[in-house]
């Protein structure tokens, strides 16, 4: 005969099978949500690569205070006398979550108008862009990299772009033209127009290009990397 006791302990261990797919879901979620969240934190700088070593600390910006690496960068000894100094933590988390955040860079190759530019150039830097130079050969350099050009001859840089393989370059005027060629070309190099495009309207474009996180080509370019570069200047 079933007791009180043992129906309540039966039924007990019914509802938490039944629950436990639905909690193992949840807790998996909000690691991930976590994780993510935890390396696009303003104060921290994801440090994609193999090795950190001190001339990489010392080269970090003055507003950050946590590099986030993934599990198997090993830290030189000198990088840890360097972060010591420099009072810098680190963040360890899964190497996917390094490698979906991307490495970031602008180049401004313009003069006019040089106080939008001048604003423009500090907002990147304290959002942890770096400012690159050669940014088509950067790009095309390493798989996750993103740039941003600001620039009085946007039309001719695409051009030129498309001589390095791997570089995916196209010219933005608005965010609309951006998701598309985020969503078509796996676009990681954006080409703006300095005279024809207001500060606002720069930062709005180079916000949408980073959350969009790092650059991939869509699967049917990614065995046409030199041909997939769009020579486009937006007609």
């Amino acid at each position: 005969m079933t007791t009180a006791s043992q129906e309540i302990d039966r039924v007990e261990a019914a509802v938490r099978a039944i629950l436990a797919p639905a909690v193992r879901a949840a807790r998996s979620t909000a690691r991930a949500s976590s994780a993510q969240s935890g390396a696009t934190k303003p104060y921290e700088q994801v440090v994609d690569g193999r090795l950190l070593t001190a001339r990489q600390v010392e080269a970090v910006g003055e507003h950050v205070r946590t590099l986030v690496l993934a599990p198997t960068t090993v830290v030189t000894p000198l990088a840890r006398e360097a972060l010591k100094k420099r009072g810098l933590s680190l963040r360890f988390v899964a190497r996917g979550v390094v490698n979906d955040a991307g490495e970031w860079g602008f180049a401004i190759d313009a003069q006019e108008p040089a106080g939008a530019l001048a604003a423009l150039a500090r907002r990147l830097l304290e959002d942890n862009w770096s400012e690159v130079e050669a940014p088509a050969e950067w790009v095309a350099a390493q798989a996750n990299r993103g740039a941003l050009v600001v620039t009085n001859a946007a039309a001719r840089v695409v051009w030129e772009a498309c001589a390095h393989g791997g570089t995916r370059a196209a010219q933005t005027r608005d965010v609309a033209e951006l998701d598309r060629a985020v969503r078509t070309l796996g676009v990681n190099l954006v080409v703006i127009e300095a005279e024809a495009t207001p500060t606002a309207l720069a930062r709005a474009i180079a916000d949408g290009f980073r959350k969009a996180g790092a650059p991939r080509p869509p699967a049917d370019l990614e065995n046409h990397q030199t041909e997939a570069c769009s020579c486009e200047s937006r007609k």
